[in-house]
């Protein structure tokens, strides 16, 4: 299940070895306190690695992870509960042609099936560091033909790295899009599924939470990270990392040698997503269009909108073009052809408030419901405001009105055009036969209504 994207909201996304732990394979006092400043600042957290999800449980539990993490290179999807949410498995003939291609080579493998570390010799290359990394003994068995339509990933392993470079360069040309083949360390030669890649695993985190990829920091140290820094709004290779995969970063830490988990997050990871939190929190602008026929009282009620809510006001009959001025003085009413100008001058005066992120009010007739669907197009921030009144108090209203151009015998054409919101419009509407005062809280208290908690 994905969460609807959030723009804005961020997620950090750290590799395991190399990366998150020290070389002896430890969790620091710094990592423990940067993990602890992560969640008070309120920022998404998550792992991803070569190992096992059995293998990434301590940590999961010492760093406070409460998201899903990813295991096997992102082969496999698992909650912060430990419970398999999604796997890609290599298919069986992949499976079977790499053991066979490592083999030739002589080199030694690891298996991970049936959340078993699996292998044929267990004092072979490297199993007392995987014991230490994993944090679990290896099975033992004669061979691996029964496993082969459930195995998460295979590890060449070799003390000797031109080995691995050799095995690697035959693996690509053999199974060339069926299987992806990374180095996770030096001596680790991993193949997984094709979708099991940091890349897609960052995307599927992400999606989960509703975080935007922009948004997105990762940090890692070997070609297995790649994918997500390709991904990833910002990446962070480790200080020890490889000079092929800092040229693929945006930034470099320290050496895990050095803490470099916790100076990234000090100063790279904590000052980019708090930000970005605090920007994505920010209610997002608001342009109220009070509408309604000349002499509702919209003008009025849009200044005191506007002081009550600490909104920036615009009188809209300022942007008719002098010709709809001269033809309206003249007793003349206005049909669509005049009012086109008109209602484009009243856009852009709401795209130059988006474009600042001000909220606004605003006054336009917007008589016709294609006004208010010009008005509304590519907008999601306007909101309109129908002062509604009947015929009659507005005739009295415009009797005692002076100074306007607007002359009181256009009302019934005003009356002719108009049409009234329907239900599917959602605006708020307003009794214009109520004071003012009441009018505005009772605008206030719809918009408030409609918006979302925390919004302003």
């Amino acid at each position: 299940m994905t969460a609807p994207a959030q723009p804005g909201r961020g997620l950090f996304v750290s590799d395991v070895d190399g990366t998150l732990v020290n070389p002896d394979k430890q969790l620091t006092p710094a990592s423990l306190a940067a993990a602890a400043d992560l969640r008070a600042a309120g920022v998404p957290f998550t792992l991803i690695s070569a190992r096992p999800p059995r293998g990434m449980a301590a940590l999961v539990r010492a760093m406070g992870v409460s998201l899903p993490f990813a295991a096997f290179n992102g082969g496999a999807l698992v909650g912060a509960d430990m419970k398999l949410i999604e796997a890609h498995r290599l298919a069986p003939d992949v499976a079977r042609r790499t053991l066979a291609l490592l083999e030739r080579r002589g080199i030694e493998v690891f298996v991970f099936a049936d959340d078993a570390w699996l292998l044929r010799d267990a004092h072979g290359v490297k199993t007392d560091l995987e014991r230490r990394t994993v944090g679990f003994e290896p099975t033992v068995v004669d061979g691996f033909e029964a496993l082969l339509d459930r195995i998460d990933k295979i590890v060449g392993v070799s003390d000797d790295p031109g080995q691995l470079d050799v095995a690697e360069t035959d693996l690509r040309q053999a199974l060339g899009t069926s299987a992806n083949i990374e180095r996770s360390q030096a001596y680790y030669l991993d193949i997984t599924h094709p979708l099991a890649n940091k890349g897609e695993a960052v995307r599927a985190l992400a999606a989960r939470i509703g975080a935007d990829l922009a948004q997105t920091v990762v940090l890692g140290d070997m070609t297995n990270d790649v994918a997500m820094f390709r991904v990833a709004g910002f990446a962070i290779a480790m200080g020890q990392a490889p000079l092929a995969v800092k040229a693929q970063a945006e930034a470099v830490t320290l050496a895990n040698s050095e803490d470099g988990f916790a100076h990234a997050v000090r100063t790279l990871v904590l000052p980019r997503l708090a930000r970005a939190g605090a920007e994505a929190a920010r209610p997002a602008p608001t342009v109220l269009v009070v509408m309604g026929v000349s002499g509702s009282g919209k003008s009025t009620l849009g200044e005191q909108l506007a002081e009550r809510l600490g909104w920036t006001f615009k009188e809209g009959d300022d942007l008719h073009p002098p010709a709809n001025i001269a033809k309206m003085s003249s007793g003349q009413p206005l049909n669509d052809a005049d009012r086109a100008p008109w209602l484009a001058a009243v856009g852009r005066w709401i795209d130059a408030w988006a474009a600042q992120g001000r909220s606004g009010v605003i006054t336009c007739s917007a008589l016709k419901r294609a006004y208010r669907e010009t008005l509304a197009a590519g907008r999601p921030q306007v909101r309109f405001v129908f002062l509604d009144a009947p015929q009659a108090l507005i005739a009295e209203r415009l009797e005692h009105r002076k100074g306007h151009f607007w002359p009181a015998q256009l009302l019934a054409s005003q009356f002719a055009d108009l049409e009234a919101p329907s239900a599917d419009e959602h605006v708020i509407r307003v009794d214009g036969r109520t004071p003012t005062a009441e009018q505005v809280a009772a605008a206030v208290a719809q918009l408030q209504a409609a918006q979302p908690a925390g919004a302003a």
